[in-house]
């Protein structure tokens, strides 16, 4: 027996470097995929920019990197930067927390879910520029972009929650209520397993959501030190290079936003894989 289980483990660390070598070509493959396709894309902003030749429609990479320098290198960006990132936040907070509670809610009790209903859908179904326009006649500015951002975030976490609990398991939830397993471990041990890969992939998409709905709303609402009014003061001045660079510094924060949200989830998995184990 012993023999077999040493022979067994011998296997595994023989077989475990392979792994870790297809692993890293993947890896390394997919790296130089992305690298290929964002070259390519410069190099047809380029020959597009050159053949129209005029920067006031379409600036080269060239014009749009060095206004991004600028900027990032003024007195102001932080303060502009850290204005929009208060408004994606504090907006995806508050959704976060209140899609999860509704959805929860809605997920035990029929009853909930059928009042959530017609909420969730007049906001999915609701434009995001009547959200705006109705929203600027009454809510002070620099809370108008949080509103947004609530309103938009919300019915993507609830439903993607509510969809986690019907995922669960059927026979767990019968032997839960065979052996009286209290409510509280009921939420931790069997509906979080199912709601979490839902509940990550609602915040991977609602943040990018999120973050493009929010600097529309600074682009109507005008709040001071924001991304949104400095755009529309370059397109004021037709100053499409200064659009294009707050472009990639948005994209750029997406980017990121989104790069924290996935090593969250893997982070969390891999210490449940542990505990599993």
């Amino acid at each position: 027996m012993n023999f077999i289980n040493r022979s067994s483990q011998k296997s595994d660390l023989a077989s475990s470097p392979s792994k870790k070598g297809v692993k890293d070509s993947l890896k390394s493959l997919q790296y130089q995929s992305i690298f290929v396709s964002i070259v390519f894309m410069f190099a047809l902003w380029y020959f597009a920019a050159k053949g129209i030749g005029t920067d006031l429609i379409l600036p080269t990479p060239r014009a749009v990197l060095l206004r991004m320098a600028e900027i990032v290198q003024g007195e102001t960006f932080w303060a502009i930067l850290g204005g929009s990132m208060r408004h994606v936040l504090l907006g995806f907070l508050v959704a976060l927390g209140a899609g999860l509670l509704s959805g929860l809610l809605s997920g035990l009790f029929a009853q909930v879910n059928w009042f959530f209903y017609p909420w969730v859908q007049l906001l999915r179904a609701t434009p995001v520029m009547s959200f705006i326009l109705y929203l600027i006649l009454f809510v002070p500015t620099p809370y108008i972009a949080v509103w947004v951002a609530f309103f938009i975030v919300f019915p993507i976490i609830h439903t993607n929650v509510l969809e986690g609990f019907k995922s669960v398991d059927p026979k767990l939830l019968e032997m839960a209520e065979l052996y009286r397993v209290p409510l509280r471990k009921q939420l931790r041990r069997i509906y979080w397993p199912s709601l979490f890969p839902y509940l990550m992939a609602a915040c991977v998409t609602g943040m990018g959501i999120n973050i493009k709905a929010v600097i529309t709303a600074e682009t109507l609402a005008l709040p001071e030190f924001s991304i949104g009014t400095e755009m529309f003061s370059a397109r004021n001045y037709l100053e499409t290079d200064r659009i294009l660079a707050w472009t990639i510094i948005i994209i750029l924060i997406a980017v990121i936003m989104d790069l924290i949200l996935v090593g969250i989830r893997r982070g969390v998995t891999k210490r449940r894989k542990r505990h599993v184990v």
